[in-house]
C-alpha cells in the first residue's frame, strides 16, 4: 500500500507498506529482492525553484526504511538525507549522509545462519559542472563503514567531451581502498579483508553521418584484496565469532580483473533497415595472475574469454 500526499509544488510526501510471505515467488516473471518481510518506508521530497537569488534550484529528500523478516528480525533498517544545490551557472553540489542502525544479516551467509552487523554510517559530497557545456567535468568523495566496524573510503572523477553534436568521448573511473571488507567463504566461514578497487569506463560516439553512428565502450574492474580476519557464523542468531585460520589453509586473498570492449558500427539503411558491425572482446580473470593493477589492466587485455565478431544486416521488405 503506498500513500502519497502533495500539498504544493515544492514538497511530496509518501508512505509505503509491504508485506510478503515466505511462500510468495514471482521468479517466472520479475526479480522480488526477499520474501518473507514487514517493509515500512517514509520518503519525503522538498525542490524550490523560485526566489532563489543565486540559485536555479534547491532540494533536498529524507528516505527512512524499516525492514523486519519473518522472525521478526530487523534485516534492512536505513535513514537517508540528500541535499543539492544548482547554481546559476548550472554548477551542482549534492550531498548525502545516511545512518544504518545494528541489524541482522540472513542472506550473504548464504543459508548458513543470521549473524548481526555493526551501526554504520556514510557520507558522500559531490560536484558537477555544467553538462550542456562541450567541457563537463564530476568529482565525489566519499567514506563509510564496513559491516564489523572498518572503512571505506570511495572517490569517483571524470569528464565528457562534447565539441559539437557528431562527437562526444566519456571518461570515468571510481577508485575505493576497503578495510574490513566482510566476505562468504564456504559453510560457516567468513573473512574480513583489505581490498582496492579501481573501475574505469569509457565511452566514445562518432556519428559519421545522419545515418553511420561508430561507438566504442570499454568497462574494467579490477580488486586486490588481502585478508585480514576470519570469523564463524554462530549456529544460532548472534555476533560473529572470531577464529584463528587453520594451519596450513589456503590463502584468501585473491585478485579479480573483468573487462568488457565493443565496437560497433550502425548503418541506418532505411526505415527498420540497418547493418550493423560488433566487434567485442572480453576477460574473465582471477586468482593466480599478477597482483599488480598494471599486471591485471595487461593481462585483462591480452587474455580474452570473449572475442566475437558481429555482422547483422536486417531489412525491411515491401513498403
Amino acid at each position: 500500500m503506498d500513500l502519497n500526499y502533495t500539498p504544493n509544488r515544492e514538497w511530496r510526501h509518501r508512505l509505503s507498506m509491504d508485506y510478503a510471505d515466505k511462500q510468495l515467488d514471482i521468479s517466472d516473471l520479475g526479480f522480488l529482492r526477499r520474501n518473507d518481510n514487514r517493509r515500512l518506508t517514509y520518503r519525503g521530497w522538498f525542490n524550490r525553484s523560485q526566489g532563489l537569488q543565486r540559485l536555479r534550484n534547491r532540494t533536498a529528500s529524507l528516505f527512512v526504511n524499516h525492514e523486519q523478516n519473518g522472525a521478526g528480525r530487523t534485516v534492512r533498517s536505513a535513514v537517508f538525507f540528500r541535499t543539492g544545490w544548482m547554481f546559476q551557472s548550472s554548477n551542482q553540489i549534492n550531498t548525502e549522509l545516511a545512518y544504518f542502525p545494528a541489524q541482522w544479516d540472513d542472506r550473504n551467509s548464504f543459508d548458513n545462519g543470521t549473524y548481526k552487523i555493526d551501526q554504520r554510517w556514510t557520507a558522500e559530497l559531490s560536484f558537477g559542472t555544467d553538462t550542456g557545456k562541450p567541457l563537463s567535468l564530476s568529482l565525489l568523495v566519499g567514506r563509510r563503514n564496513e559491516d564489523l566496524g572498518g572503512r571505506t573510503l570511495r572517490a569517483t572523477g571524470g569528464f565528457t567531451y562534447k565539441p559539437n553534436d557528431r562527437f562526444s568521448l566519456e571518461l570515468d573511473a571510481e577508485y575505493m581502498r576497503r578495510n574490513g571488507w566482510l566476505l562468504h567463504q564456504e559453510e560457516r566461514s567468513m573473512t574480513t579483508f583489505a581490498a582496492t578497487e579501481w573501475r574505469p569506463t569509457m565511452a566514445l560516439d562518432l556519428f559519421l553521418s545522419a545515418r553511420q553512428h561508430l561507438r566504442l565502450t570499454m568497462q574494467w574492474t579490477a580488486i586486490r584484496a588481502d585478508e585480514r580476519a576470519f570469523w564463524t557464523i554462530p549456529a544460532s542468531p548472534g555476533r560473529l565469532l572470531p577464529t584463528a585460520k587453520a594451519a596450513g589453509a589456503a590463502t584468501d586473498d585473491f585478485t579479480i580483473s573483468r573487462m568488457t570492449a565493443q565496437l560497433r558500427y550502425r548503418w541506418e539503411i532505411g526505415p527498420l533497415s540497418d547493418l550493423f558491425v560488433v566487434y567485442t572482446r572480453g576477460s574473465n580473470l582471477d586468482d593466480g595472475i599478477d597482483d599488480s593493477f598494471s599486471g591485471l589492466f595487461q593481462n585483462a587485455l591480452t587474455e580474452p574469454v570473449i572475442d566475437l565478431f558481429t555482422i547483422k544486416l536486417r531489412y525491411r521488405l515491401g513498403r
